[in-house]
């Protein structure tokens, strides 16, 4: 319920270009407030069950909970990295967060 409603908050909050469907780069994703960000996280990490494979989603679901991650500390690794990785500016936000989630809980299984 707490992500549906950080989704509906980023829909109503966030300009026309990052409206369902329409994913902004990362270089947009940053200048945005700190709240903002992790709606918009929490939007995309929901979006996974749309636009990824069930087994996939369910393992970052799982390592989510089991790593007690929050959307906010979510967002905070998604913000940082740019500190390790500075091409990911001209990424979208999904491209990082799927990168985080891989580092923090491994690839799911083929």
């Amino acid at each position: 319920m707490t992500r549906l409603v950080a989704l509906l908050i980023a829909l109503i909050a966030l300009p026309a270009f990052a409206q369902v469907g329409v994913y902004i780069q990362y270089s947009q994703w940053i200048k945005l407030e700190e709240s903002m960000r992790t709606a918009y996280v929490a939007g995309a990490a929901d979006s996974m069950n749309l636009f990824s494979s069930p087994k996939n989603a369910a393992h970052y679901y799982a390592c989510l909970q089991r790593e007690k991650l929050t959307m906010a500390q979510l967002a905070y690794w998604v913000a940082e990295i740019s500190i390790a990785q500075p091409a990911m500016m001209e990424r979208t936000v999904q491209e990082a967060m799927l990168g985080v989630l891989q580092r923090q809980c491994g690839a799911p299984a083929p």
